[in-house]
């Protein structure tokens, strides 16, 4: 058992050499400590890039790059996350539903603007690039989902809650689209 002198050590050789460190110290069952550790690191890395399809990221000028080059269109959400209930209820009834996230890993870049009560959740650098948005786009309520073509164009545009879940809200959406 390591010392807690040499606990910050451990964890710098597991980041660096993960499965050489644990096969030198005596493979995977006498290390599940460092195992763990080094499975939600790498966890943790991969939602934080936003690694995978259907994953929200907040920066329009790379999502419009993206879009451009793979072929797909953007979808703005604007939200208050702590605070707006029917942003919530949307959520949970059609954005993390499966059939949106197969529908999105395939026709559209997600671009997540968040409007929190909480100062504290965002750098101040996002904060101002989220309320410069808002402004470009005249958004004055949430949830506002913006459909944009890959050069940025709006195509249409849905004003808070919407009925029927995934489903509804798709046909919106290729609605917009043609």
């Amino acid at each position: 058992m390591p010392s807690l002198r040499s606990t910050p050590d451990l964890v710098l050789k597991t980041i660096r050499h993960p499965l050489r460190y644990l096969f030198e110290r005596g493979g995977f069952e006498t290390s599940r400590f460092s195992f763990g550790l080094v499975l939600a690191v790498i966890c943790g890395l991969c939602v934080g890039c936003g690694v995978g399809g259907g994953a929200w990221g907040n920066d329009l000028t790379e999502a419009k790059t993206r879009a451009k080059a793979e072929g797909r269109m953007i979808l703005l959400n604007f939200t208050a996350s702590d605070t707006c209930e029917w942003c919530q209820r949307f959520k949970k009834e059609a954005l993390e539903k499966p059939e949106f996230i197969e529908f999105s890993k395939r026709s559209l870049i997600l671009v997540e603007l968040d409007y929190p009560k909480d100062e504290k959740r965002q750098s101040a650098i996002l904060k101002q690039a989220n309320a410069e948005l808002k402004e470009r786009y005249f958004v004055r309520g949430y949830p506002t989902f913006i459909l944009l073509d890959s050069n940025g164009d709006e195509l249409g545009r849905q004003v808070g809650y919407m009925r029927g879940g995934s489903g509804a809200f798709i046909q919106k959406l290729r609605s917009f689209a043609k």
